[in-house]
């Protein structure tokens, strides 16, 4: 559909909006779509938004255009995008950003930035829990609940050594990541002292070993994979709405694949250890 040389079509499922560029309109575009249900297509220079949110986009181009456009009728405009259980290998995942409406950490598997992850679906799997300082502890550093037994705390730790050792991972903060990981299991291997630990989260949830600055700033343990999902698909996007398995990605030899990104470098690195 046309309007004062707005345009407004539908392609695969998807709605696509070819406008002049209108600053308060791509503000709005952000704020009131969520990240995962609009898409800047460079190479054909439109919009590409998610049929569900039709409506708010005729809004959003009634304001800030001033034209008034309907999205072609669907039967089922307004239903909620459907779920499917999807294999993924995951190259590279990024820390979790605040994107508009809510933080989503973006994954890039072999046909680009096509997976997204919700931080909430992320801490749910690595047992972090919906309190920010959470993020802190030493179960959380390792990606375990606190009733994990001590061989999990072994298998956890030699797993994620391995992905942030500094002589493999070249992350900005790779060498502290990889000391947090080290310092976790040092006190959680030792029957004593994770009695006195767990002492201090049951009475206070917050002084005995919490780093405020980790709750700020988390990001998962794990960075690549292959992860099973439950997904549905949003405008060239694969959504991750619960995960049900995490393995480690291992080739013919026995090598585990580990991928960071250098500070300065354009694109992240794949190494098989």
């Amino acid at each position: 559909m046309r309007s004062q040389g707005i345009r407004l079509s539908v392609e695969g499922g998807d709605l696509l909006l070819r406008a002049p560029y209108n600053k308060g309109g791509v503000e709005a575009l952000k704020t009131q779509i969520p990240y995962v249900g609009r898409r800047w297509d460079g190479d054909n220079r439109v919009w590409r938004v998610a049929k569900r949110y039709g409506a708010v986009l005729a809004g959003i181009v009634m304001a800030h255009w001033g034209a008034q456009v309907s999205p072609p009728p669907y039967s089922k405009l307004r239903d909620a995008p459907s779920e499917r259980l999807e294999m993924m290998e995951l190259e590279y995942l990024g820390i979790p950003r605040f994107r508009g409406k809510e933080t989503i950490a973006l994954g890039w598997a072999s046909d680009g930035w096509t997976i997204a992850f919700p931080e909430k679906v992320l801490k749910q799997w690595f047992c972090v829990d919906d309190r920010p300082e959470e993020a802190g502890t030493l179960y959380a550093t390792l990606g375990l609940g606190q009733q994990a037994p001590v061989e999990f705390l072994r298998k956890a730790y030699r797993r994620l050594a391995k992905q942030w050792h500094p002589d493999v991972c070249k992350e900005p903060d790779a060498n502290d990541q990889f000391l947090a990981i080290k310092n976790a299991y040092e006190v959680l291997q030792d029957p004593q002292a994770r009695k006195r630990y767990d002492g201090g989260l049951l009475v206070a949830r917050s002084p005995v070993g919490l780093d405020r600055r980790a709750a700020i700033n988390w990001r998962p343990p794990l960075r690549c994979g292959w992860v099973l999902t439950y997904a549905f698909r949003s405008v060239g996007w694969t959504v991750a709405t619960r995960i049900i398995q995490w393995d480690d990605a291992v080739n013919n030899q026995g090598q585990t694949m580990t991928t960071s990104w250098s500070p300065g470098a354009d694109h992240f690195e794949k190494r098989w250890v």
